[in-house]
C-alpha cells in the first residue's frame, strides 16, 4: 500500500510535475496560491495550467490515528489568454484549449501518484469560466490518498 508520510496535500505537488513533464506546451504549470489575480493578468504566460485541492471525504483512518484514507478531489485548471475573435468565428482561446484538455486529460487519467493507493480518475467537474483576459478551463480529477499522521506522541 502506498502512502505519503506526512504530507496531505502531496498529491499536488506530483500533479504538478506530471503536467509539466506530460503537456510541454504549458509555458507554466503552478499551484494555484501562486497565481495571483488573472483579471491583471499581463505578467502571467499562455498556456498554463493551475493544481488546486478541492477537498476530500475520509473514508477510513486507522485505530491508532496513524494514517488516514481518504477520497481527495483534485482540479487541474488550464488557463488561456483570451483573443478577441473575428465575426462568426470560434475564439483562439477555444481552439487553443481544445487539444491542450486533450493532453491534460491524458496525462492525469489513469496515472497514479506516488501519495495515491490507486490511479486518479476523471469526474464531472464545474463549467468553464470566461474573465476578461482568460479562459478557464478546470478539470476535476479523484484519488484516493493514504497519509501517515503524527499522532502528537
Amino acid at each position: 500500500m502506498r502512502s505519503s508520510s506526512g504530507d496531505y496535500l502531496a498529491v499536488g505537488e506530483q500533479m504538478i510535475q506530471r503536467l509539466t513533464e506530460r503537456v510541454p506546451e504549458l509555458r507554466d504549470v503552478l499551484p494555484v496560491a501562486e497565481i495571483g489575480d488573472l483579471e491583471d493578468g499581463d505578467r502571467l504566460r499562455s498556456p498554463m495550467a493551475y493544481v488546486a485541492y478541492g477537498g476530500d471525504v475520509a473514508v477510513t483512518s486507522s485505530a491508532t490515528g496513524a494514517a488516514v484514507k481518504a477520497r481527495q478531489v483534485w482540479y487541474a485548471v488550464l488557463a488561456v489568454r483570451n483573443v478577441r475573435p473575428t465575426a462568426g468565428a470560434v475564439g483562439d482561446s477555444h481552439r487553443e484549449a481544445g487539444p491542450l484538455i486533450s493532453k491534460m486529460i491524458g496525462a492525469l487519467t489513469g496515472w497514479q501518484p506516488a501519495a495515491a493507493r490507486a490511479a486518479m480518475t476523471r469526474v464531472t467537474g464545474p463549467a468553464p469560466s470566461y474573465l476578461s483576459k482568460f479562459s478557464l478551463y478546470p478539470l476535476q480529477f479523484e484519488v484516493d490518498a493514504m497519509v501517515q499522521l503524527a499522532t502528537g506522541e
